[in-house]
């Protein structure tokens, strides 16, 4: 299978390699996003707390986005959705399928599905291309943050859906 879907309680172990490979490089930087040294049961729990979707290709799981609801138990700073773990497998990186898997779930659940007027994610202030790369995506900061107990300041940003 090939393509965009939620994620189900059998991609978990696929899901969770996704998340540990494609957040380990993180680990050189001075950010303390709970992904990058989540456990394998602490992102499995996450994973049955949040709506998760998927990317693959030839098979294999090669992006994947969860949502944070504003009814769930981690609601984003805003009443929308709000992207908590986003990541590409590094084998996947650089051919834009992370890109392929935002415009899917914006047009398949987001707007079609939740009838929501926009998205909300944070990210680091410290890392040096990731603001970059979601303001390249749509994303619009709207404030910036020293949230307790983590390295970095939060940048949190929201792409507006146009009606």
């Amino acid at each position: 299978m090939n393509g965009f879907r939620i994620l189900e309680e059998e991609d978990g172990q696929a899901w969770y390699e996704v998340l540990h490979e494609g957040y380990s490089p993180l680990k050189d930087y001075p950010i303390t996003f709970g992904a990058i040294h989540a456990s394998k049961e602490t992102a499995l729990a996450w994973f049955s707390a949040h709506p998760a979707y998927g990317f693959f290709e030839n098979g294999r799981l090669a992006s994947s986005i969860s949502l944070r609801m504003p009814w769930g138990p981690l609601p984003g700073p805003k009443k929308v959705p709000h992207i908590g773990w986003f990541v590409t497998h590094p084998d996947f990186q650089g051919h834009g399928y992370g890109k392929k898997l935002l415009h899917e779930l914006e047009k398949n659940v987001l707007t079609k599905e939740l009838k929501t007027p926009s998205v909300t994610l944070g990210t680091a202030k410290e890392h040096p291309w990731l603001v970059s790369m979601y303001e390249g995506m749509g994303f619009v900061p709207f404030n910036t943050v020293q949230l307790e107990g983590k390295q970095h300041h939060t940048v949190y940003m929201e792409k507006v859906f146009s009606k």
